[in-house]
């Protein structure tokens, strides 16, 4: 690859990419209007790749047809040589082979040399018409990109997940791979939309100021705070009989699913309230990313939750994260009773799934070895755990046996409705909902006393099995636990 090819290659490109804004400008009003609002909340604003790759045909090549199938072309002249001469060299000459990824759950192929070629057209389109960065700049950062990523046989993706907790600063960063930060994301724009807009009546009258309200509402989606987490994807050239390349890449992805179930939890162990949604996927420039997702996503008013992350308590979630990280109580496969079933607990709209989701834990961990005088035992067992004095003993044993017999009760058939209203007027809370929050509250209370013990000790709970608590003896032993 020589460098003349580059600059040749770059000089086309600007004049391209020129041409089709000047004419963007000039013809489609309604797509400049998208794009002038989007330069004001900038992020995550997404292109439909098929619109656009129909404008650059368009105004850019003067070629009206869909040149994705073709095996011809010329059209595009010495552009497409100088593309072929600097981007697929012998490390992506088997392209056609199939190099396969993971994620999803779906196996995915790299695209073919031409659509990869739009798509470097269309990042460098997003970042120099939206983001009014140097076209030579883009362009050498995404080859850069791209021959680090045949190098390593990974690539960046960013895993976005919505997660409605308040922060009283825009961008809370947890490392160096993960931040919070708030963002607002347009719906994509599309051929559709833009042919839906032109055709309503209001939209001439609007850019002349005759209205108070604006026409994009529809199309724009207000995501609030989302987490974002940077990470790398291996990929592999597919042979006949690889199934174990497979399973590894499979592995691996889920390896950062499980990483970000952690830090979800570690939100919840820190007090947060709100439900947890898919992620989705961005993916490297010679892909197409799912980004509008955000629609569906942002609508779901149920997202919200009550927690509020403050500067100066920012100190305590580093810390209580950086303990969870290290007892890798939300990923080893030791306490695969309590992942599967903690991050359901605060993802549950039902309260019998609730009670019955947390006295699985419970039970898990405080009745093992025996099956006899569950409730007395289990209760007594977790009173021992968490309580520091007599009297929070004696609390928390009785209000333990009090839940357990309404988890008794609502397996055993019954709404469990009488026994939430008898057990929050016997601890005088302020709402029968708060029965729940207080059965959530012991639950963290107990995971992070464990969290604890885990980072001095990672067999802990094969002590839980020993005469630490009132299992198998008719004694109480209280140790350092």
């Amino acid at each position: 690859m020589c460098k003349n090819s580059i600059s040749k290659l770059i000089e086309i490109i600007k004049e391209d990419i020129s041409i089709l804004i000047k004419n963007i400008q000039e013809k489609e009003s309604s797509f400049e209007y998208f794009i002038s609002e989007s330069k004001k909340n900038r992020d995550l604003l997404t292109i439909s790749f098929s619109y656009f790759l129909e404008l650059l045909n368009k105004y850019s090549f003067n070629y009206e047809k869909l040149p994705l199938e073709n095996s011809n072309f010329d059209f595009l002249g010495n552009r497409w040589n100088l593309f072929n001469e600097v981007f697929i060299t012998t490390e992506y000459i088997n392209l056609e082979k199939r190099f396969i990824f993971y994620y999803f759950n779906i196996v995915e192929s790299f695209h073919k040399p031409i659509v990869i070629f739009y798509l470097l057209y269309y990042r460098i389109f997003i970042e120099f018409f939206l983001l009014s960065r140097d076209i030579s700049i883009i362009f050498n950062e995404l080859l850069s990109k791209w021959k680090n990523s045949f190098r390593e046989q990974k690539f960046l993706v960013t895993f976005i997940i919505p997660i409605p907790i308040f922060l009283t600063y825009d961008t809370f960063s947890i490392d160096e791979n993960i931040q919070i930060r708030y963002i607002l994301a347009h719906h994509s724009i599309d051929k559709l939309n833009i042919e839906e807009l032109n055709s309503k009546y209001y939209f001439q009258k609007f850019i002349d100021g005759n209205y108070d309200f604006d026409p994009l509402d529809d199309y724009l989606d207000l995501v609030g705070n989302c987490l974002f987490f940077n990470t790398k994807l291996s990929f592999i050239y597919l042979k006949k009989n690889n199934k174990d390349d497979v399973l590894k890449l499979k592995n691996e992805f889920n390896e950062k699913e499980s990483k970000i179930i952690e830090l979800i939890n570690t939100f919840y162990l820190f007090g947060a309230n709100f439900k947890y949604r898919k992620y989705t996927i961005e993916l490297p420039w010679w892909f197409i990313s799912p980004l509008n997702k955000f629609k569906r996503i942002s609508k779901d008013t149920s997202l919200w939750g009550e927690s509020l992350l403050k500067e100066e308590n920012k100190e305590d979630f580093f810390e209580l994260y950086e303990k969870v990280v290290k007892s890798k109580i939300f990923v080893s496969s030791n306490y695969r009773m309590i992942i599967r079933r903690y991050h359901q607990i605060f993802n549950r709209d039902n309260y019998a799934d609730i009670i019955l989701d947390t006295f699985i834990i419970l039970e898990w961990l405080f009745t093992r070895k025996t099956k006899a005088e569950l409730a007395y035992r289990l209760s007594l067992n977790i009173a021992l755990f968490i309580s520091s004095n007599w009297r929070e003993f004696k609390q928390n044993n009785n209000f333990i046996n009090d839940l357990y017999n309404l988890r008794s009760s609502i397996i055993h058939g019954g709404s469990g409705i009488k026994e939430v209203n008898k057990i929050f007027k016997k601890y005088n809370l302020k709402d029968p909902r708060d029965v729940i929050k207080e059965l959530k509250s012991i639950l963290n209370e107990i995971i992070i006393r464990l969290v604890n013990l885990l980072i001095k000790d990672h067999n802990i709970l094969k002590k839980f099995d020993d005469k630490h608590f009132f299992f198998e003896s008719s004694k109480v032993f209280k140790t350092d636990l």
